[in-house]
């Protein structure tokens, strides 16, 4: 059966030779690019049974389907992806295109909405802050107003208390008040509620020495320290009180060994710059001894404003002080010991009150 199939393939093959048929596989994809196959040949160009080789055929048509056919096939279905992954990309290229539009036209609303609500919301904020400012103004022009009808009573200012003796009358505790000073207005100061009935200004203290008392002639005219603690309140400002009316001085010390001692002036007045704040007191009594009253008249001196009268300025040796005829106290020394007719402790205090 087999030999009879070979047979009619050869037959098949050499009548087709005869009739000059080629038979052409494309390799590509170029129109005349063909292989062409001829059944059998010899050498003298003419069909011969005899010579048909089967397994030399077999080979070459094998060849020709794994070359040819294998190729092509390829080559169209590269073509097919190629065509394929161009296509894939135009679509999502322009999927994501259209997206991107529709999210801009999202964005673009969304932003108009919140643009618009924002500047609503800064102009109702604006417009509510207007009102506020406009109500605060009108609430402050009136405090002002009924601040200023309470200081002024006719165009004069409110009476403020003239010394320590006008705050007794209505407060007993000891502390820092404001009195009013002719020509300087409100000034503070601190009140002794506690010592001989009160009502007493304190001019100066002294207790732990923290607050150095060696200071020019300007910051003793002005004043220095702190009101509370240690401290001088100033030579014009006892000037101006001691000169509103009558004042007693009153000199609070203690002993080396801490006992309380005492020196009063029922007569107490300071002198303005122009007499270099000259001291004036009289009638002493006290526990002290009467070691400032043979001042009386004297000069207030300091290292920079020598007023003793001596050959040589008292307050370098022993600080600013009233110095006349020599010197036999002095309190306001940062070098040497408190000295009263004596060396006394540390603590003193000068307070004056009015008298009438």
């Amino acid at each position: 059966m087999r030999e009879k199939t070979v047979s009619l393939l050869v037959i098949f093959f050499l009548y087709i030779t005869t009739l000059n048929f080629v038979w052409t596989i494309p390799l590509n994809n170029s129109d005349d690019a063909v292989v062409e196959m001829p059944l059998v040949t010899n050498n003298l160009k003419a069909p011969l049974v005899a010579d048909l080789d089967v397994s030399a055929l077999n080979k070459q048509l094998k060849h020709y389907i794994d070359t040819a056919i294998s190729k092509t096939f390829i080559s169209k279905v590269k073509d097919i992806v190629k065509y394929s992954q161009d296509e894939l990309k135009t679509t999502m290229v322009t999927a994501y295109k259209e997206s991107l539009q529709e999210s801009k036209a999202v964005y673009e609303d969304d932003l108009a909405h919140l643009v618009g609500g924002f500047k609503s919301r800064v102009e109702s904020l604006f417009s509510d802050l207007a009102e506020n400012v406009t109500d605060l103004i009108d609430n402050l022009e009136e405090r002002s107003s009924n601040v200023t009808q309470t200081i002024t009573e006719k165009n004069r200012p409110i009476k403020l208390p003239r010394d320590c003796r006008d705050i007794k009358e209505s407060n007993t505790r000891s502390g820092v008040y404001e009195i009013s000073i002719d020509t300087v207005g409100g000034k503070q100061v601190y009140c002794d509620m506690d010592v001989d009935g009160g009502g007493w200004i304190v001019i100066q203290r002294r207790s732990n020495w923290k607050v150095k008392f060696e200071r020019t002639w300007k910051e003793y005219e002005n004043g220095f320290g702190d009101v509370a603690g240690e401290h001088w309140l100033g030579n014009k400002y006892i000037h101006l009180l001691t000169n509103s009316g009558k004042f007693e001085l009153r000199v609070n010390m203690e002993t080396k060994g801490g006992s309380e001692i005492y020196a009063v002036y029922k007569s107490f007045k300071l002198g303005d710059t122009a007499s270099q704040y000259q001291i004036t007191i009289d009638n002493y009594s006290g526990t002290a001894g009467n070691y400032l009253e043979n001042k009386s008249s004297g000069k207030f001196s300091t290292r920079d404003r020598d007023n003793d009268g001596e050959s040589r300025n008292l307050a370098d040796g022993y600080g600013p002080w009233w110095y006349k005829d020599g010197s036999n106290s002095w309190l306001l020394d940062d070098q040497r010991e408190n000295y009263w007719g004596r060396t006394i402790g540390r603590k003193t205090s000068m307070i004056i009150r009015r008298i009438s």
